[in-house]
């Protein structure tokens, strides 16, 4: 009894030791990975993935090296054999977690080059569907200035691209850059001091900015339409979401609501004929009942209305007669009832605004909104950031335009909010056929969404053409500079890269190309000469002096001369 007792008492000892050892293993490589250099540390993912293996690996040598050398749980093992155990696992831990965190960034070095090939697919695809396709919007050489007491601001100079039917353009850049300012251009939204100085803006084969018979309010809010950075701003506080949505319908299908209230409208005209006559089938019934039921007099005559009809005995063929006749009322009676249940239905359906509503309800409903009768009742306040950016998507798609311009629609949205946001818009963009001119600064959403993108800096267009090019080779020197700051999942940098120098004053704007200041390329004519837009490849342009055939020695030499400035830094 004194011997298994005390072997009971060695078991409970060596387990509380051993779960100790377990505890603090997993407890000191956590601590040691968070305190380390993040270039040599693991990802979570990677850290419970090892410290599992590791500890089921590291127990089992251990267990078969105590059993070998004839010791067991029945008898207390020394520490140093827990101190083994714990350096097991150490060393196992480490190497499992070199090993998963290579085969963690391979994965998504495959993953991405897959994702890579099929946008390559896509857009050749899309490539040959442009030259099909006709232009739906060509912005040539737009200028917009900013006239201030300081000075004028040049925001928009010169700036030209074209949007094809059901195409997504992004338009990217620095804040400052322009971008806003062209979009407010497009739809004529430019305030004083503001004005646009010159340019065409081709829609549809219509010139928005010079023809004179133009009336931009058919075309803004129906045509094209905008959704603006800020929601809670862009929507009117004092008013409900869905008068708000029923002021688009108002303001730009009225021809649509009465024709659709029309059809409502020459339905209840047709009941209403058909009850009329139900109305006359009905008297003729109820005569004929009355006649039926006529009282006999003493000569056995029927009396109607103190006429006599005629002379006959009541008999049981006039009674069954009597009867279907009053049971053929009672249907027709109660078919009148359904008739004028049905007039009150039509007549409140065949008014204008319960169409609106009843469009309101379906344009919410396609944003993703679950209630709309419910949000349609709510004042912007009452809404999420998400909820508002939906209703506002909701607004610019109502006339199922054939642009939308979306200015930072995801910027004042958290991360989650934001990739909901657009999954919508590209599910609605499919849905609705609208072509989209994307603006952001944030390439990962370009390179999500859109098929063409033009990089603005200072108020020109820098470079612009097809995506799949930009990303795989970027040609001007902004554009490289962008793409380098971008954080990389296979590389760990312990600083990213940054474009030296500030975005220059738009007032007093550098001469010649006006990002010579920050380039690091900067030569001869970059200062004194404006660059041409330059057709590299079919489709794909860029404004820089480095592909100009014209300085092609000059660039040549301004090329290494950057290369052996960035050797000597290192």
């Amino acid at each position: 009894m004194i011997f298994v007792a005390a072997s009971i008492n060695n078991i409970i000892n060596n387990l509380v030791f051993t779960g100790l050892v377990v505890v603090i293993s997993i407890f000191l490589s956590r601590l040691i990975n968070s305190l380390i250099s993040y270039k040599r540390r693991f990802s979570k993912n990677v850290l419970w993935k090892s410290n599992l293996i590791a500890l089921a690996i590291s127990y089992g040598i251990w267990a078969l090296l105590i059993f070998t050398l004839g010791l067991t749980f029945g008898i207390f093992i020394p520490m140093f054999w827990h101190i083994l155990l714990m350096g097991l696992f150490f060393g196992i831990n480490w190497i499992l977690g070199k090993k998963l965190t290579k085969d963690e960034i391979n994965k998504s070095l495959i993953g991405l080059e897959k994702r890579l090939i099929e946008r390559k697919e896509f857009l050749t695809s899309f490539d040959e569907k442009l030259r099909q396709n006709r232009i739906l919007l060509d912005v040539q050489g737009l200028v917009t200035y900013f006239y201030t007491e300081e000075g004028i601001v040049k925001a928009v100079e010169g700036v030209s691209f074209q949007i094809y039917e059901d195409e997504v353009l992004g338009l990217v850049g620095e804040t400052g850059c322009g971008k806003s300012v062209t979009a407010l251009s497009i739809l004529q939204l430019i305030r004083p001091p503001g004005e646009i100085v010159g340019g065409n803006i081709i829609f549809q084969d219509v010139d928005l900015l010079n023809d004179p018979d133009v009336v931009m309010q058919k075309y803004r809010g129906n045509q094209i339409t905008m959704i603006f950075q800020d929601p809670l701003n862009s929507l009117n506080p004092v008013m409900k979401v869905g008068a708000q949505i029923i002021e688009v319908y108002l303001n730009h299908k009225m021809d649509e609501l009465y024709a659709e209230a029309g059809q409502f409208t020459q339905e209840n005209n047709l009941i209403k004929a058909k009850k009329e006559s139900i109305k006359q089938l009905l008297k003729q019934l109820k005569k004929e009942i009355d006649i039926a039921k006529g009282r006999l007099n003493k000569s056995g005559e029927i009396r109607y209305q103190e006429e006599v009809i005629t002379k006959e005995k009541i008999d049981t063929e006039t009674l069954a007669n009597i009867r279907q006749k009053e049971d053929k009322f009672t249907a027709v009676l109660d078919e009148m009832e359904e008739l004028k249940k049905k007039i009150k239905d039509l007549k409140k359906k065949g008014n204008i605004f319960t169409v609106a509503d009843k469009w309101a309800a379906k344009i919410i409903k396609d944003v993703g909104i679950s209630d709309p009768e419910q949000i349609l009742n709510r004042y912007p306040h009452e809404l999420s950031g998400g909820m508002r950016q939906r209703v506002m998507i909701a607004i610019a798609l109502s006339c199922s335009p054939k642009l939308l311009i979306a200015d930072e629609p995801t910027t004042a949205l958290d991360v989650t909010i934001q990739a909901q946001i657009l999954e919508l818009m590209k599910r609605l963009q499919k849905e609705y056929k609208t072509s989209i001119l994307m603006i952001t600064h944030d390439l990962g959403l370009i390179s999500e969404l859109c098929d063409r993108v033009a990089v603005m800096y200072s108020g020109y267009i820098v470079e612009y053409g097809s995506i799949f090019k930009l990303f795989k080779n970027p040609l001007h020197p902004y554009t490289q500079g962008l793409i380098k700051a971008i954080p990389r999942v296979e590389k760990r940098v312990e600083n990213l890269k940054t474009i030296p120098g500030m975005v220059p004053n738009l007032i007093y704007p550098p001469s010649g190309c006006r990002f010579h200041p920050r380039c690091e390329y900067c030569f001869e004519p970059c200062t004194t000469i404006n660059p041409e837009q330059i057709e590299e490849d079919p489709g794909y342009f860029v404004a820089c002096h480095l592909y100009d055939p014209k300085y092609k020695d000059l660039a040549q030499k301004a090329r290494e001369n950057s290369k052996n400035n960035k050797q000597e830094v290192v």
